[in-house]
């Protein structure tokens, strides 16, 4: 999954979609120069509700929660390691 210079490539798995809540305003973060616009009722979420839905997700086996689970543990297996 990494390549040599550390960066993490995922299996591109995304396809537009529409959604009934297209309408909703999207989350906007700033960063920087970079100005992040989220479309997702997630990033609307309080921690609580994000936390149930990631639980929810990952038990009902949604691909794309299992594939950032496994990213995020092997990013801290690779963290741990590198000390």
């Amino acid at each position: 999954m990494f390549n040599q210079s550390g960066v993490v490539h995922q299996d591109p798995q995304h396809t537009h979609v529409v959604r009934r809540d297209q309408d909703m305003e999207p989350k906007t973060i700033k960063s920087g120069n970079a100005t992040l616009r989220i479309h997702s009722p997630i990033a609307h979420m309080s921690h609580q509700e994000k936390k149930e839905w990631f639980q929810d997700e990952y038990k009902k086996g949604n691909p794309v929660v299992h594939n950032i689970v496994k990213t995020v543990r092997e990013l801290s297996d690779r963290s741990r390691s590198s000390n």
